[in-house]
This record gives structure tokens, C-alpha cells and sequence, in this order.
């Protein structure tokens, strides 16, 4: 999709540095949610709105993780807790609500069981729907995510690798620098994002993103999706197994909504 999701750790996002490096990548990524983690403020909606250009939705119960979103979303809180703050988003591009749960870990190792099977319990009430996670663990997975220490922490990437399987959670990999987090010549991994199983077993239906773009269902097929846009030549045609869902089907859909979408050579 073309929708582009953006989770910060900001570490105070009252200065009006740290404002506009936060409103440069939504700008320069088109980012329609973003959450701040850290933010080390009180929230000022009205200030932040216009500040950021999206609209503030919600914070955490202990404030430490804020959502904003495209005014034209609907963002819904599901559960609230200490480190993780679990949503509901419903938009016109997509053909079903996704679940969102934005993650800030607690430092220690006991701090985080109450995370783990907060995340478990989150895992059993979407089942079967989309859900996205993500923020910074305060832990990683593999030893090769850290570097400049020994300290034996494998009773703690146990407990996330434990959570990360009951849950069935999916790392999609990413791209940049191996570490996410460094100090005093210690460097790890500790801000990363997992989809939830499901995602690769989403079947595209009638409700699917180009509708809202005034296109049509074209011709009915039992293993395609097709649409014709009006006074057009135009035809897209996508699979309905997400799971075969590739990049030249987003291309298409894309080119052909020029004034919907940004459209950028790479």
C-alpha cells in the first residue's frame, strides 16, 4: 500500500529542533501515521497539529507513546497500557481496519514480562486480522544485533524470541544500519517492527484501495481483480491472494492515480 507509517523515538520532542527534524520526515516521506515514543512533553493538540500537519489521536496511559494521523483517518484506541498502545486505523485507501501496537519497553528484564503478555493477550483478541508491531523492544533477538559487550542476556532475547513465536509474529527485515540504538561504544538493534501471520494469508476483496479512486469493478474472476475507470482506456488488474500481490501491481495502480499518489523516480 501506498500509505506510509513512521514510529520515532524521539527522546523530547519539545525543542523546536527535534519538531522540525520530526516534520522533515513526514514531509519528506509523506508519513499519514506516525507515532512518537519518549516524547518527554505534555501534549498540546491544537500546537502540535499545526506544528506537524497531522492531527495528535492519542497517548498512552503514562504519556510516553503519542499517535498522530491524517486528518481523514479514523484511529481508534483498543487497549492502553504502560508500554504499548494498541489501535484500530480505518481509511478510505484500505479495503479493511488494520491493528496497530506501537511498543516503548521498560528497561529490565522483569519490567517487560507484563509487555510480553500484554502482547499475547493483543495477539489472541486480532487474530486473524492485519496487525502490525512495532517501537523499540529495549531488548534484542540475536547477538549479532549487538555490539561492544559480552553481558550474558540470553534468558532476556529468549523471553522476546518466546513472545515473538506465541504471537506469531513475522520480521520483514529492514534497510539502514544494522543498530538502532548507541552508547559509549556499545551499539543494538532495539527498534524494530513485526507483522502479524495473518498479513500473508489477506485476500483482497471489492473493497480494495482503487474503489475510492472512482474505479469500477470490471470483470468477475475467481482468481482477479480488475477495475475500469470511466472515459478511460485504464485497466488494473490485481490478484486476489495478497500473498501474490507484487511490486508491479502497486506500479500500476500508482501510474494510474497520478493525482492521488506521488509518483518518484528511483
Amino acid at each position: 500500500m501506498s500509505s506510509h507509517f513512521m514510529i520515532w523515538n524521539a527522546q523530547g520532542i519539545a525543542n523546536t529542533t527535534t519538531q522540525g527534524t520530526f516534520k522533515n520526515m513526514i514531509d519528506m516521506y509523506s508519513i499519514l501515521f506516525a507515532a512518537v515514543l519518549e516524547p518527554q512533553t505534555d501534549p498540546q493538540p491544537s500546537f502540535f497539529n499545526r506544528r506537524f500537519g497531522l492531527q495528535f489521536r492519542c497517548s498512552n496511559t503514562n504519556g510516553k507513546i503519542w499517535i498522530f494521523s491524517h486528518r481523514d483517518w479514523q484511529v481508534e484506541v483498543i487497549d492502553d497500557s504502560e508500554q504499548v498502545l494498541h489501535v484500530r486505523v480505518s481509511a478510505a485507501i484500505f479495503p479493511f481496519s488494520i491493528y496497530l501496537s506501537v511498543v516503548y519497553a521498560k528497561c529490565s528484564r522483569e519490567g517487560r514480562y507484563d509487555l510480553w503478555n500484554k502482547l499475547r493477550d493483543i495477539s489472541l483478541a486480532t487474530d486473524g486480522a492485519p496487525w502490525l508491531v512495532g517501537g523499540d523492544f529495549n531488548i534484542f533477538l540475536l547477538e549479532e544485533e549487538r555490539q561492544g559487550s559480552t553481558t550474558d542476556r540470553h534468558g532476556e532475547m529468549m523471553d522476546f524470541a518466546d513472545a515473538v513465536a506465541d504471537c506469531q509474529l513475522l520480521d520483514p527485515g529492514f534497510d539502514g544500519p544494522p543498530f538502532t540504538w548507541t552508547r559509549s561504544g556499545l551499539w543494538e538493534r532495539l527498534d524494530r517492527v513485526f507483522l502479524g501471520e495473518h498479513w500473508t494469508t489477506v485476500h483482497l476483496d471489492e473493497e480494495w484501495a482503487p474503489i475510492p479512486f472512482g474505479w469500477e469493478r470490471y470483470y468477475d474472476d475467481p482468481e482477479m481483480l480488475q477495475f475500469h475507470k470511466r472515459s478511460t482506456v485504464h485497466l488494473i488488474s490485481l490478484p486476489r491472494d495478497f500473498n501474490k500481490f507484487k511490486s508491479i501491481h502497486m506500479y500500476d495502480i500508482v501510474v494510474k492515480n497520478r493525482n492521488e499518489f506521488e509518483v518518484r523516480d528511483t
